[in-house]
């Protein structure tokens, strides 16, 4: 698929390359997005307001994108487990105020 194409694998030796520079000055990590609006609304015609009506009006396709970059994702982070980096950052900013209609945290 053009959107998000399979990704079959990776090139170690740029890790290497970056944790050897880096020797034992700092801590070397690797950052990945996971799905969802706060890395969509930049992709489609009129932003957080189409998805938000898409989301609504045409949930099903809302949902096959999720699942798709769900996978995406699921992909890239065994590469970068397979790198063995010292941390992993996950970027979403933005998604727990753009998180739709359900209460990211359960409190008890």
């Amino acid at each position: 698929m053009y959107l998000y194409p399979n990704i079959l694998g990776y090139d170690k030796s740029a890790f290497v390359r970056m944790r050897t520079a880096l020797g034992e000055a700092g801590a070397f990590g690797v950052t990945i997005e996971y799905p969802g609006f706060q890395n969509w609304f930049s992709l489609v015609q009129n932003g957080i307001e189409a998805l938000t009506f898409a989301y609504y009006d045409h949930h099903e396709l809302i949902e096959a994108w999720r699942e798709l970059e769900h996978r995406r994702c699921i992909r890239m982070m065994e590469l970068i487990l397979d790198a063995r980096p010292d941390f992993v950052l996950l970027g979403g900013s933005g998604s727990i105020t753009l998180y739709p209609g359900r209460k990211p945290f359960q409190v008890g």
